[in-house]
């Protein structure tokens, strides 16, 4: 066997090809690295070889060492024919963001390429996501993520989570199952803190190393804003609370309320025939204690307001 060492100097995409293997082997290729004083599997060529076959493999990484092996699955075990060995690095200042907790900070108002490639076997998901933070400065921004440009052969997913109370609570996502290579859309009304985006792969080829396009833009809602006409209250309540107009606005009706839970299931559905159209009371005392999102339709738009359950 043979094990070669690798420097990475920044964080990025690893990748090696071992290719022109001779017909009566089977090649065996992986990626190491020593994590307290543990030679630890990180990355490898996914499957077994056929005789003569390329073997690939590439893994999302940190700075540090790498140690890579190529070895011989089957066959002669002195077999004199040699092999090529390529490897190759792309610096990628976004990684390795495969986790909430090592989410890639990013900016309000940018926007960027990113691709969904590599590997990392020290993750619960040993294929690539990608997690960003997004810190937002003030209340009442209407906050809007758009993916695009998503290959044909993926079905990408898109998420928006916040951490309260120490639990990745789900606040907005892109609203259904994708079609391959659709785009995907999040738009959500938030207040300060710091938010964490989630663009992962729903179907399709863990590795592909096609890109996609990552945006996002927010507006500052003012006081005279849908979303400040409208209020939840009491909040935090004991599963009773009423949504009420704080306007004098009479153009101003509701047509339907849903409550979702923190991970995005349908809790409750009212149609307009069961509440009067300025005001609605909620009863939630058959539901468990958390966070909760009002999804407050009206003739003038959609208000995402959020209550605590105690």
């Amino acid at each position: 066997m043979d094990w070669f060492q690798v420097e990475v100097p920044t964080t990025g995409i690893l990748e090696i090809a071992v290719t022109s293997v001779a017909d009566d082997l089977r090649l065996n290729l992986e990626i190491y690295q020593i994590i307290d004083n543990v030679l630890t599997l990180i990355a490898d060529d996914r499957g077994t070889a056929g005789q003569g076959s390329d073997r690939f493999s590439n893994a999302v990484v940190d700075p540090g060492t790498y140690l890579v092996v190529v070895e011989i699955e089957w066959g002669v075990d002195y077999n004199e024919d040699t092999y090529s060995f390529c490897s190759s690095f792309s610096p990628n200042a976004l990684e390795l963001n495969q986790i909430y907790e090592e989410a890639a900070p990013i900016a309000l108002d940018t926007c960027f390429e990113d691709n969904i490639y590599g590997d990392n076997h020290v993750y619960t998901v040993s294929h690539d996501v990608d997690w960003f933070a997004l810190e937002v400065p003030v209340d009442n921004y209407d906050l809007q993520i758009a993916v695009t440009s998503v290959p044909d052969n993926l079905r990408l997913n898109l998420e928006v989570y916040q951490l309260i109370d120490n639990v990745l609570t789900l606040i907005a996502d892109d609203g259904g199952t994708a079609g391959q290579g659709d785009n995907r859309f999040v738009s959500a009304i938030v207040d300060a803190g710091t938010y964490l985006i989630l663009v992962g792969i729903e179907w399709g080829e863990d590795y592909n190393k096609d890109t996609y396009n990552f945006c996002l833009g927010y507006t500052d809602i003012d006081e005279h804003s849908l979303s400040h006409q409208i209020s939840v209250f009491p909040n935090p309540n004991n599963g009773q609370c009423k949504v009420r107009f704080l306007t004098e606005n009479n153009d101003l009706k509701i047509l339907g309320v849903s409550i979702f839970d923190h991970l995005g299931r349908e809790n409750t559905r009212l149609r307009k025939d069961t509440f009067g159209s300025n005001e609605v009371s909620l009863n939630m005392q058959n539901s468990a204690r958390g966070i909760y999102l009002i999804k407050i339709r009206t003739n003038q738009g959609v208000v995402t307001k959020k209550i605590l359950v105690q």
